[in-house]
């Protein structure tokens, strides 16, 4: 895997950088005593291009680490 390639913990599909599907997210946050002054953050987040998956890698071209806990073991 070289710089450019991501991989996604989830369906292990290693992409280009430059396939994933970049979408622009807006938050919407209360600020202030009276938390009636709306405010907002824009900020680019970088999925996963697999269909079936569609998961978060990039935020802000930025590799976002997931820590994983348990998975789906079978008895």
């Amino acid at each position: 895997m070289t710089e450019k390639e991501i991989k996604c913990q989830f369906c292990g599909k290693v992409s280009n950088i430059e396939d994933l599907i970049i979408r622009t997210i807006t938050t919407d946050i209360y600020l202030g005593m009276n938390w009636g002054i709306p405010s907002w953050e824009e900020y680019e987040e970088g999925v996963c291009p697999n269909t079936e998956c569609m998961r978060p890698l990039m935020r802000n071209n930025k590799k976002i680490e997931y820590k994983i806990i348990g998975g789906d073991e079978k008895d």
